[in-house]
């Protein structure tokens, strides 16, 4: 649990929000304890656990999409230019990026943000997500397949 809850503080999105107390964590894993158990997959169980607590915590749009844009100013890309146009510029670009990821399926949207925003190693992805790699393999590639036809603009393909 502890690994969940340190993974939970890397996402971008629950950076601005309330953060979960583990208290409260640890009360619905009780509650849902006889449910966990008899899960064929347990890790899938976990993630969508700590998904819904995290989700429930972060900024939401009108649309009820998870509002991720306000990562947009921590990034390092932004945080390295000198000019401040310049910086101001990169993030709203980014901003209106992670706005983008947030239309994607929830699975897609888990595994980029994963990979791509808090810098997990592919390989690592699908023991956190609780998936076979192969099937994040195919998320990664439809995200950034939806993603490019979503948002064709190649100043955000960093």
């Amino acid at each position: 649990m502890a690994a969940l809850h340190r993974l939970r503080a890397r996402l971008p999105a629950v950076r601005t929000a309330r953060p979960p107390s583990r208290r409260g964590n640890l009360d619905i894993l009780w509650l849902t304890w006889d449910t966990a158990t008899l899960t064929p997959d347990t890790t899938r169980h976990a993630w969508l656990l700590l998904r819904s607590r995290v989700l429930a915590c972060a900024p939401k749009r009108p649309d009820g999409r998870p509002d991720l844009r306000a990562a947009a100013f921590s990034t390092v890309v932004q945080a390295d230019i000198p000019d401040l146009a310049e910086r101001l510029h990169r993030i709203d670009v980014q901003a209106q990026f992670f706005d983008t990821i947030t239309r994607l399926p929830p699975d897609q949207m888990d595994v980029t943000i994963l990979r791509y925003l808090c810098g997990i190693p592919a390989d690592a992805v699908p023991g956190i997500v609780g998936l076979p790699p192969a099937i994040t393999h195919t998320l990664d590639h439809h995200a950034r397949g939806a993603l490019h036809e979503l948002r064709p603009d190649p100043e955000t393909q960093e």
